[in-house]
């Protein structure tokens, strides 16, 4: 009984591990939306609604629609804030707290998430997630950008999953920038079956012969 319960939770490990989102950097430009980042030139964290989502920052000082100035990011550069509006996460860093960030929380769950980022190296552990609609973590992963010196430069980046169950993606713990947000919406709420990997197969098929000689034994108990 111990083995086949042994077998069970590799299963179920195995599945968790096929279900986490895909980390991208292009989506179906056909199927997406572009939610556009509105030039406000705002200065502060004051919640920004626009159509289809709504920009919130835990820093005071973050910025949003901006374009009026350069936004300086270390040895990646800058962005000028002239060729399109973005929003900005203007950290205040602090080694011990890496919990600033900023969010785009949509209107209706979604499939995937795209936007155009960078960031200034040495400014935190820059990262991007994604939430569904209880606030649980889908997805994170801490992102890697190298543009030396560069003027509006960066790189697309963000998650896809089968299912329309993304209701908010962060940017955070770094002084960090992000412009071009897309999203895609799969119209069936059902996740595609994952093919198993043969290590899988394997599991699947000891797991079906456990459980088989389990109810035959226990057919031929009293």
């Amino acid at each position: 009984m111990k083995h086949i319960q042994s077998l069970a939770g590799a299963i179920l490990l195995a599945s968790s591990c096929l279900s986490h989102a895909a980390v991208v950097n292009t989506i179906d430009a056909g199927a997406s939306v572009s939610n556009a980042i509105s030039a406000l030139g705002q200065y502060s964290n004051a919640a920004v609604s626009e159509n289809g989502f709504t920009w919130t920052s835990t820093y005071v000082n973050s910025v949003y629609g901006w374009s009026t100035s350069p936004y300086i990011l270390g040895a990646n550069g800058q962005w000028d804030g002239k060729a399109f509006n973005y929003a900005g996460l203007n950290y205040g860093y602090d080694p011990n707290d890496h919990n600033q960030h900023m969010k785009f929380t949509f209107d209706a769950p979604v499939s995937s998430v795209l936007a155009f980022l960078n960031y200034a190296p040495g400014s935190g552990n820059p990262y991007m997630a994604i939430y569904d609609s209880n606030d649980n973590l889908l997805d994170q992963h801490f992102l890697s950008i190298s543009t030396p010196n560069a003027k509006n430069g960066g790189q697309n980046w963000g998650f896809s999953l089968d299912s329309s169950i993304i209701k908010s993606f962060v940017l955070g713990d770094a002084y960090i920038v992000a412009s071009g947000l897309r999203t895609v919406s799969v119209q069936s709420p059902v996740a595609a079956t994952p093919v198993p990997e043969p290590g899988t197969l394997s599991l699947l098929a000891l797991a079906g012969f456990g459980c088989g000689a389990l109810r035959r034994r226990n057919s031929h108990q009293p």
